[in-house]
């Protein structure tokens, strides 16, 4: 299993945060559709757009919760 950055956002400095998860999201998934070119077969195709999918879901929450813990100590 991969370990990203949104995945352990509770070892993220907060004065950083949501930028840098943001960040380097963006940075992941333009490598990830840089793997796409005109050879790619529609197995590859859509493992690699189900785990941008997967991995978009974890970055949202743990956006949420950072926002959730956030306004909670605000």
């Amino acid at each position: 299993m991969s370990h990203y950055i949104w995945n352990r956002a509770d070892r993220v400095d907060p004065k950083l945060m949501p930028d840098v998860l943001v960040t380097c999201f963006m940075s992941w998934q333009k490598g990830k559709l840089n793997e796409i070119n005109d050879f790619t077969d529609e197995e590859r195709k859509n493992k690699i757009f189900n785990n941008i999918k997967a991995q978009k879901k974890n970055l949202n929450e743990a956006v949420r919760t950072f926002n959730n813990k956030d306004k909670n100590n605000g």
